[in-house]
């Protein structure tokens, strides 16, 4: 999830609502979707655009520290669950898809190798398989 240095570094990179202020939606992690959270999204679109630059250079900088690189909430590289901010519950939220498979080809271009270990966190469908 996004945090405030992601945001200070990258703030080109989350979704703003049409005012351009920071679109602060919800990510329900919970299987059963009643986690509650408000949090920063990241807008897919313009990283699809700048081909995951962002993302593919966070790998290779955590890959100069480790030798592994941990993708958590690894569902949401395929859809996350999204509520509208100022919901008091998550009942409201969609399924929004992400370009995952688009991001994946270009990791496994730039590390062929695959240095990632996903989390297992949330339900699985065939979107995230």
């Amino acid at each position: 999830m996004p945090t405030a240095g992601h945001i200070l570094n990258s703030s080109s990179l989350m979704k703003r609502n049409n005012l351009k202020k920071y679109q602060v939606c919800l990510r329900i992690i919970s299987v059963k979707q009643d986690s509650y959270g408000e949090h920063l999204v990241y807008d897919w679109k313009q990283l699809k655009e700048d081909k995951f630059k962002w993302w593919v250079e966070r790998v290779r900088q955590n890959l100069l520290l480790f030798d592994l690189v941990r993708l958590d909430h690894f569902r949401a590289f395929a859809a996350y669950w999204e509520v509208p901010a100022g919901e008091d519950t998550a009942i409201n939220g969609k399924w929004v898809r992400t370009p995952g498979t688009d991001f994946f080809r270009i990791v496994k271009k730039e590390f062929p190798d695959m240095p990632l270990i996903a989390e297992d966190l949330g339900q699985l469908d065939e979107l995230s398989l």
